[in-house]
């Protein structure tokens, strides 16, 4: 939800106070539900296409440079990925059908 969210937000803040669409769209293929979020703003520049998903980059005022980071990381950790293309600007959220398995360090207790 939260990588969802935040890849709404950039679109609706790239596209700024013009009008303009933002479109999303679900598919699926074997392993993964895909998710597509494209938005009509100006597209990323392409000497910063391969700086996205880099910590503290940022093309907006006020912008922390985390949020597609985190989003990236968020994927990864679920077993998922998320790539983007430009012309249009169109993010993929990639969600794993069959949850990523997680590993318990440590010794197991019971409570009861």
């Amino acid at each position: 939800q939260r990588v969802i969210v935040n890849i709404i937000d950039n679109a609706v803040t790239s596209i700024g106070k013009k009008s303009g669409i933002v479109q999303i769209k679900f598919s699926e293929n074997a392993d993964f539900v895909i998710c597509q979020i494209e938005d009509s703003g100006l597209g990323i520049e392409k000497e910063n296409t391969k700086k996205v998903f880099e910590p503290l980059f940022t093309t907006k005022n006020g912008g922390t440079g985390l949020g597609l980071f985190c989003c990236k990381t968020i994927m990864e950790q679920h077993g998922g990925k998320l790539d983007f293309h430009n012309n249009p600007t169109t993010f993929e959220i990639f969600v794993p059908k069959k949850p990523k398995s997680l590993s318990i360090k440590g010794d197991v207790k019971s409570y009861n």
